[in-house]
């Protein structure tokens, strides 16, 4: 024949027992109160009108004949941060009105990490401090917190969404 046998496939002949099946999975798919039924609940619904089908035909019908149903959609994810005190919700009015703080990790040619935590004013974009090294702790952002140049009236800290690594009590504390 002169053709590899990867090329051939099985050509299958429709029974006509399964047409008049197709049409009613199309017009039970079709009925608005059936429309985001899958298989499972359309094989239910079948045998209660008189068919006798079972389970696995009507899903090689429904693949073969592609009764999908139609995709959910998903929410956009919210992180924290989205509430009123926002950086976003909430623009700084004046200089250390918000502060934020943020990690950068940077793999090196020996192949180990070094984290970096740049902390900076909202308003003027001004960064206020960077502290690097190959394990920044909970402990190393505290300390950081600490010293005299964070303390000042009336600032705000903002968290990053992925403040695992700070202690549970921590940001309860740095938003007044």
């Amino acid at each position: 024949m002169g053709q590899h046998r990867s090329t051939q496939r099985y050509e299958r002949t429709q029974p006509e027992k399964d047409r008049a099946l197709i049409e009613e999975i199309r017009t039970q798919v079709k009925r608005r109160k059936h429309r985001k039924y899958g298989y499972r609940r359309i094989t239910k619904i079948l045998r209660r009108l008189g068919w006798r089908v079972n389970h696995k035909r009507i899903y090689r019908l429904w693949a073969t004949y592609d009764f999908k149903l139609p995709r959910k959609r998903k929410g956009k994810k919210r992180f924290n941060g989205n509430g009123q005190n926002a950086c976003d919700q909430k623009p700084p009015v004046y200089v250390d009105h918000i502060w934020s703080y943020d990690f950068v990790e940077e793999k090196l040619d020996n192949g180990r990490k070094v984290r970096i935590l740049n902390i900076m004013d909202e308003f003027t974009r001004e960064c206020l401090a960077t502290e690097s090294g190959f394990h920044l702790k909970a402990h190393d952002v505290t300390d950081i917190f600490d010293l005299p140049l964070f303390f000042g009236p009336g600032f705000m800290r903002v968290l990053p969404p992925y403040s695992s690594f700070l202690p549970p009590a921590y940001p309860a504390a740095c938003v007044p």
